[in-house]
């Protein structure tokens, strides 16, 4: 319908613009005069400009509406930004005991003596500590103290020399079954029991080991070693 109505406006326009360019063409066409008839073409016209321009607006208000797109709003990447901090860790070590030596003359040489047990001490370490996202990425050590002192382990070293001992000559060590072969060996008859009971009285050692031991005078032996009369026999 808008096209029927758009086709006679159209037409109104031409007959128009012949009209006024040559009357006397647009007189044949009508067959009328054109300028008695100008009222009614000017009628056609105004009828014709109205009748389009509802056609146009109704057809504009039943065209149907473009479909609108929704826009998505663009999805960003969310970049989380990572949790950082810090905090204190303490840590607990042994301080480890030294052994020191000592010299000793009360000791040979080559013998040693523990003085003293050693003992370890404990110290405490501080570190700072970064975490990420709650993970260690790093460790520093701030400062240590000293809780208690290790003891010190003390050795004793003897330095005292040895004393070398020489052997004692088998002429010169008395036993008792030299003793006895030199008793025997002696003439008994030449001491008799009962004369004489102190070493004062003895003129040598072979008497007075008669008198001890075959006449049992005990007073010749005071410090019961077996050896009579030790100023004679020692």
């Amino acid at each position: 319908m808008f096209f029927i109505f758009f086709l006679l406006l159209l037409l109104s326009v031409i007959a128009l613009m012949i009209g006024l360019a040559s009357p006397k063409t647009l007189n044949k066409i009508i067959k009328r005069d054109f300028f008695n008839s100008r009222k009614l073409v000017a009628k056609y016209l105004g009828i014709a400009s109205i009748v389009l321009l509802i056609a146009a607006t109704t057809s504009a208000s039943t065209l149907p509406e473009p479909e609108k797109k929704e826009s998505k709003p663009a999805q960003t990447e969310q970049k989380t930004t990572p949790k950082m901090e810090t905090k204190e860790d303490i840590k607990t070590e042994e301080v480890t005991f030294e052994t020191k030596n000592q010299d000793d003359p009360t000791l040979e040489k080559g013998q040693t003596k523990t003085k003293q047990e050693g003992q370890n001490g404990v110290k405490k370490i501080y570190y700072k500590v970064t975490l990420q996202d709650g993970k260690e990425t790093g460790r520093e050590k701030t400062s240590e103290t000293v809780v208690s002192q290790p003891v010190d382990k003390i050795v004793l070293v003897g330095t005292k020399e040895k004393v070398a001992t020489t052997p004692t000559s088998p002429s010169t060590q008395p036993t008792t079954s030299s003793n006895t072969t030199q008793t025997n060996s002696t003439p008994t008859s030449s001491y008799t029991c009962g004369t004489k009971k102190t070493c004062s009285q003895m003129t040598t050692c072979s008497e007075a080991r008669y008198f001890l031991d075959t006449c049992g005078v005990s007073s010749l032996d005071r410090d019961k070693d077996g050896v009579p009369c030790e100023d004679i026999c020692g």
